[in-house]
């Protein structure tokens, strides 16, 4: 959710856009056009970019560092040493 939130730029339309399409899931099954109902162009390129892969499949989400707010357990060469 904070990703979506990220992406959109407001809590709440990700609240919406969750509440319309039921689940993260059906978001990315989501066309381009009902994304945009809800969203300007940019934001939507930007939701479809994030949730889909080539094949128009959610592709993964990943783990990239543990932490609080403000310190975390990974140092930057090991997240980009991949």
């Amino acid at each position: 959710m904070e990703h979506l939130t990220l992406l959109v730029g407001k809590k709440s339309i990700a609240l919406a856009l969750i509440s319309h399409f039921g689940s993260l899931k059906g978001l990315a099954r989501a066309s381009f056009q009902e994304l945009r109902q809800f969203l300007p162009r940019r934001e939507t390129e930007s939701v479809v970019a994030a949730l889909l892969d080539t094949r128009y499949r959610h592709s993964s989400a990943i783990e990239i560092t543990k932490g609080s707010i403000n310190e975390s357990l990974a140092y930057p060469r090991e997240i980009f040493d991949r």
